[in-house]
């Protein structure tokens, strides 16, 4: 097991942090989804600045590196965890859409489609939405991912703050389960053939809605 120390994402390079995300989108059915080959991590950096931009000012950005094992073939980014915040509304800025559609390009309408789509099927009730989660390809024992999802659930419980992601990986599906996450129905999405769960984190043990 790795030890690792979660840091906020404003001590590191936000396009190193833009490529971690991409890189491993890259690899999810929701990447390919998006955006074909060769053209994918290209498009998914320039969608993932302009997100990052509106989780940097909105929601909590985590960041682990310095670990001198993985430094090289992490690029030095070991590991890092977007999350935004459904307990108020914030608004997006007035040319997000605009800034999205220009990053993503002739792909915009898939982008732009799919988070309308995935944000009307997000509970209702007060969490924060894991965004984002990328590790490197060596934490073989997944000990970077749970420091960072530990390290979040832990302001989670001490506030009284569900939580909330959507995965199509099966493997990460069963960890969460681990951490305390219940899966819920699946999302819908248009044009993915690989099935999105739904996975709620209840602030209360004895709780369980995410309506």
């Amino acid at each position: 097991m790795i030890a690792a120390t979660v840091q906020p994402g404003s001590t590191y390079r936000a396009d190193t942090i833009v490529r971690r995300i991409a890189t491993e989108l890259a690899e999810d059915p929701l990447g390919a989804h998006w955006v074909p080959d060769p053209l994918r991590i290209e498009v998914l950096e320039r969608v993932w600045r302009v997100h990052l931009g509106y989780a940097g000012a909105h929601g909590h950005v985590h960041v682990i590196n310095g670990l001198d094992e993985h430094a090289l073939a992490c690029r030095d980014l070991c590991g890092v965890a977007v999350w935004l915040p459904h307990t108020r509304w914030h608004p997006k800025p007035p040319d997000y859409r605009q800034r999205l559609a220009e990053a993503a390009g002739p792909y915009a309408d898939q982008f732009l489609g799919a988070e309308e789509l995935l944000a009307e099927q997000r509970p209702a009730a007060t969490h924060h939405y894991l965004v984002a989660l990328a590790v490197c390809p060596l934490d073989e024992d997944h000990s970077l991912e749970g420091s960072l999802l530990d390290h979040h659930h832990e302001v989670l419980d001490d506030e009284g703050i569900a939580a909330y992601l959507d995965t199509t990986d099966p493997q990460f599906r069963d960890r969460c389960q681990l951490l305390g996450y219940r899966l819920h129905d699946m999302a819908t999405l248009p044009g993915l053939s690989d099935p999105l769960w739904r996975m709620w984190r209840p602030a209360d043990d004895r709780a369980d809605d995410m309506t």
